[in-house]
């Protein structure tokens, strides 16, 4: 789940494993908190991850990008957690910003869309989750 998260920080696609994959026990998953790197880069970003994830509306072409990226793009070696490291460190070609910025700023578009139109019955501050353990 580690490696699609990453695939779709690269598509800049809201990272759908942070709301979709849950643990067995009902506990918070703890992804990110151990590799030092994600850790400072990434965790501060939970909120936003997760309730662009939970709101977002995918469509199967972004799937099949994901699925794509993973078989065809992203070499085999590459470990989940070095994919991470990439994306919160690298700069895609003619780039000024990391693959995760780039990533983010589309986060922030569509948490603002959903600022300015919240479900029904719910206010934006219904919508963010609990972020401490």
């Amino acid at each position: 789940m580690h490696a699609i998260g990453a695939a779709c920080v690269f598509a800049k696609i809201p990272v759908a494993p942070i709301y979709y994959v849950k643990r067995a026990d009902g506990n918070r998953c703890g992804v990110f908190e151990e590799d030092p790197l994600e850790n400072t880069r990434v965790l501060p970003h939970y909120n936003l991850l997760y309730v662009t994830a939970r709101e977002y509306q995918y469509s199967a072409a972004e799937f099949g990008r994901l699925q794509r990226g993973l078989a065809e793009v992203i070499p085999n070696k590459w470990t989940p957690h070095f994919m991470w490291h990439v994306a919160i460190a690298a700069k895609p070609k003619g780039a000024e910003q990391t693959y995760f910025e780039l990533a983010l700023a589309t986060y922030q578009k569509i948490m603002g869309r959903l600022r300015s139109e919240p479900k029904e019955g719910k206010s934006f501050r219904q919508m963010r989750v609990q972020t401490s353990a």
